[in-house]
């Protein structure tokens, strides 16, 4: 994928959370969770509650095949709490995970058909997810094992055990089967243990990545690009901003892409 067309994505969204939203004013005040699907231009928003025009609080997750620009809401509840977990897409058009749902972290679930429902499934103490770049794959870790990472390949009706008693925090897949990426070690005043696996979540290899002009940091996202290696990096300095980074080839060269907008409410992104 080409920077500036994610990058584009990126500052859209910010822009519709801030100024138009509250115009619209369905979508006003509210917590979300966003993320691509399986086809261009496809978005989730996922909302524990928001404030429509009438200010009546609901519950709701929405899709969108133009980048956002148009909602359509899939599913929708007043106060329904516990519904608006981490939406995560799947390579199959139509087919998302929650995790979590009912209000527990021992409860996540998979939708066929765009969101409108979703097939409960259980598993305990989920702590962080990811879902797979191949169809029906998760990746769930969770505080058994001592921090063990667990793999599905069949929307998570069975998981294998892959890696158990590591300090690794898991965060994102790659373009590849078997690509996985997680932090080794992270720290205040860097740099970022970047660590990467390609069977799977079997063994990992760390890099320790320095952001240029960017020794303190205060959080670090990643998420994958199209092309194997490639991954963005969105970095939180607190009071100061956000900063984008981007690497071509797992993180043995970093480069500095722009300095993301403070908005006046949320700012949530994705890689397109």
């Amino acid at each position: 994928m080409h920077t500036k067309t994610w990058f584009t994505l990126l500052l859209f969204i910010g822009f519709f959370l801030e100024a138009g939203m509250e115009a619209q004013g369905q979508y006003y005040f509210s917590t979300r969770r966003v993320t691509r699907g399986a086809d261009t231009a496809e978005i989730y928003i996922n909302c524990p509650w928001y404030k429509d025009s009438n200010g009546v609080l609901w519950n709701g997750l929405f899709r969108s095949t133009d980048n956002g620009q148009t909602l359509t809401v899939k599913r929708k509840g007043v106060l329904f709490l516990g519904e608006g977990g981490i939406i995560l897409g799947d390579s199959i058009s139509g087919r998302i995970f929650q995790v979590t749902m009912q209000n527990s972290n021992d409860t996540f679930g998979i939708s066929f058909n765009y969101g409108v429902s979703f097939d409960l499934k259980y598993f305990n103490n989920i702590l962080y997810q990811t879902s797979g770049c191949m169809a029906g794959e998760i990746y769930i870790q969770a505080y058994e094992q001592g921090l063990g990472i667990y793999r599905s390949d069949d929307y998570g009706t069975t998981f294998t055990l892959q890696l158990s008693n590591d300090s690794i925090r898991l965060r994102e897949v790659g373009t590849l089967p078997g690509e996985l990426y997680g932090f080794r070690s992270f720290f205040e005043n860097g740099p970022l243990g970047l660590a990467y696996s390609n069977d799977f979540g079997h063994t990992f290899t760390t890099s320790y990545i320095e952001f240029p002009g960017l020794p303190l940091f205060d959080e670090c996202m990643i998420y994958r690009g199209t092309e194997p290696g490639e991954i963005y990096f969105v970095i939180w300095m607190s009071n100061a901003g956000k900063y984008l980074f981007h690497t071509f080839d797992y993180g043995q060269t970093i480069t500095f892409q722009s300095q993301l907008p403070s908005p006046f409410g949320e700012l949530l992104f994705t890689a397109g």
